[in-house]
Formats: structure tokens, C-alpha cells, sequence
């Protein structure tokens, strides 16, 4: 059965306390690509060095959800990819996948990470779903 794994919804930090934020493994992984992003960007060495930080700090979130993945395509293996679809052997299979996904997705986890300054730059170049996901956790100041 092909089943399309559809895109989650831009999710917000709902708690930060003592540096450490409650979030959604849905957020985490979209923060994690919007830094990576950022990071590719040639920037002056303290701004490279806190992107370097959150990263760092996001990695065993990060590490923990291709572990559970892992363990998810062991138990439910995809028979066939396509594209963005992928097909499992059951029925049962897919239903099975699909949910813990959206479990995994729904699931919230503490991320220990050091909220940011960083100069607004005409170099850098982001979209406005990218500037949602990375509120809270980087504040961007007018270059000017």
C-alpha cells in the first residue's frame, strides 16, 4: 500500500525554561534544517560559532529520532520507494508506520538550547517559514 507522508505544521516552542525548551520533535527537526541552512552561509567567526552551538545542541534530538526510525523501518520494512511514496508489504504495515510518525512528529522533548543574536545580513537569504521556525531561538538584530 503507497502511502505519501504529508509535511507538518510549523510548530512553536511552547515552554523555555532555565535555557532549556519544550518542544515538538516536529519543530526540532524543522529548526535543525533551518539551521543547517544558516550554516552554510559564510558569516564572521562568533556567528558561525553559535550556529555551530545550536546545532550541537539540537544533534541528540536529532540522533534520537533516526534511532527510533531505525528501530520503526526494522519492524515495518518498505518494500518499494518512489518518489516520496513509499510502499510496505501490509496494509497493516503502513497504517503502523504512519502513526508512530505522527506520535514521533507530536512528541514533545527538552532541547537545551542557548537562544542567539545574529545581524541581519542582506547575504543571507531565508524564506518566511524558515524566519517562524527559528523564532525563539534566534533574534536578529538591524545590521544598520
Amino acid at each position: 500500500m503507497p502511502v505519501q507522508l504529508q509535511g507538518l505544521p510549523i510548530l512553536t516552542i511552547s515552554q523555555v525554561k532555565d535555557g532549556v525548551c519544550i518542544m515538538k520533535q516536529a519543530k526540532v527537526i524543522k529548526l535543525h534544517q533551518a539551521i543547517e541552512k544558516l550554516s552554510k552561509q559564510e558569516l564572521p567567526l562568533p556567528q558561525s560559532y553559535k550556529l555551530f552551538k545550536i546545532r550541537k545542541q539540537l544533534q541528540p534530538a536529532i540522533d534520537f529520532r533516526l534511532e527510533q526510525e531505525q528501530k520503526l523501518f526494522e519492524r515495518h520494512p518498505i518494500v518499494e520507494q518512489q518518489g516520496g511514496s513509499v510502499r510496505f508489504a501490509t496494509p497493516e504495515d503502513a497504517t503502523a508506520v504512519e502513526t508512530a510518525l505522527r506520535e514521533m512528529a507530536d512528541m514533545e522533548i527538552d532541547v537545551n538550547i542557548t537562544p542567539v543574536t545574529l545581524p541581519m545580513l542582506e547575504t543571507i537569504t531565508i524564506t518566511p517559514e524558515e524566519l517562524e521556525i527559528l523564532e525563539g531561538v534566534i533574534e536578529w538584530e538591524d545590521s544598520n
